[in-house]
């Protein structure tokens, strides 16, 4: 599993929906190396302005909008 993979992967679930809840990215996902390449991959789309993260509270859900 690739960073570049991971992130086309988040590319395609946010061309269904606007946005996507972290947790949906990571269903069925139980390999550690994958879970943290999803998350660097994500934060590489952020830095790249591809998409945006929000969490409104502590523990609460993690949000990933693209930006048109």
């Amino acid at each position: 599993m690739t960073l570049a993979e991971r992130a086309a992967a988040i590319r395609a679930a946010l061309r269904e929906a606007p946005a996507v809840v972290l947790q949906e990215l990571l269903a069925g996902v139980r390999d550690r190396v994958v879970l943290a390449v999803t998350f660097l991959a994500l934060l590489e789309l952020v830095k790249r302005r591809e998409l945006t993260v929000e969490q409104e509270r502590p523990w609460g859900p993690i949000l990933c909008r693209r930006i048109p």
